[in-house]
């Protein structure tokens, strides 16, 4: 069995993400919730670790920044979904920046402008994806170790893939009833998980 981890951010999406990864019968998921009293588990035994979203912003949520800072092997495959993404670029030295108008229950097609990683190799162009959000990756200031894979319509950040390590970040929810070709997306990143042993 491929052992994810989902650190839960407190969000109402977290369990429709938990769903997805159930209905995978290679899978067997654990979720952590980051309630500032639960500790990281040890990580040595899991194929890959899922950031969910959440409100706010990254620098309010403890378990999320320990993975990213350290506290696992840098071999392990990451997957950040909206602040989860978030995170990740903020960790590594870039910035947010606050859209106009909040996206929340917004849908947007994905514009690829990037090699694309295995996850996305049969996703077409244009494909819809919900967006819930009110921050975005500054992309003037996205740090020169990652590689930007698609933008939205109006040009904002929705893919990122970091160039020396296995980590994928979406600004959109795969888990959202919106983003049709979600389960898809999520299943073709669990196929590329490499075992940890």
């Amino acid at each position: 069995m491929k052992k994810i981890l989902v650190i839960d951010n407190r969000d109402s999406f977290v369990y429709n993400i938990v769903e997805y990864l159930r209905r995978m019968p290679e899978v067997e998921v654990q979720v952590v919730c980051d309630d500032g009293k639960t500790s990281l588990p040890c990580t040595d035994s899991f194929w890959g670790i899922v950031l969910s979203p959440g409100a706010g912003i990254p620098e309010e949520y403890v378990l999320m920044r320990e993975v990213l800072e350290g506290r696992v092997r840098e071999t392990m495959p990451v997957l950040g979904i909206c602040l989860g993404m978030q995170a990740m670029v903020t960790v590594s030295g870039g910035r947010l920046r606050l859209l106009p108008a909040p996206r929340h229950g917004h849908p947007s097609r994905l514009c690829f402008c990037g090699d694309r990683p295995a996850m996305f190799a049969s996703i077409p162009e244009g494909t819809q994806v919900g967006r819930y959000h009110s921050w975005v990756v500054d992309e003037a200031s996205l740090p020169g170790c990652w590689n930007l894979v698609a933008r939205d319509e109006e040009g904002n950040v929705m893919v990122v893939v970091r160039k020396d390590r296995p980590w994928t970040g979406l600004q959109f929810h795969p888990e959202s009833i919106m983003s049709p070709q979600g389960f898809d997306m999520l299943q073709a990143w669990v196929r590329t998980l490499p075992s940890p042993e």
